[in-house]
């Protein structure tokens, strides 16, 4: 998908689910599956990396002006596009 966005970065849009944070990625596994394929020292470092990716992808996007796009499960608290720009 990353490469996908680098040949074609107005073609794709890259989101962010409710899954993508550090915590929920430890929670359910992703840190072990890191650790296990790349040893304790890089496996680390991927899973660092990986996160750190995350958190710079977006959480909704407007396709069109038209299409709101994004994962159903952000946050309850998140009622408008204003919200969702608020969140740093």
């Amino acid at each position: 998908m990353f490469a996908l966005k680098i040949v074609f970065p107005t073609e794709f849009v890259l989101l962010r689910g409710n899954h993508e944070t550090k915590e929920i990625n430890n929670a359910y596994g992703f840190k072990d599956e890191c650790l296990m394929k790349f040893g304790p020292s890089e496996g680390v470092q991927v899973f660092d990396r990986f996160n750190e990716v995350f958190s710079w992808l977006p959480l909704a996007c407007l396709v069109g002006g038209k299409i709101l796009c994004m994962h159903g499960g952000i946050s309850d608290a998140l009622k408008s596009l204003d919200d969702i720009r608020a969140v740093n």
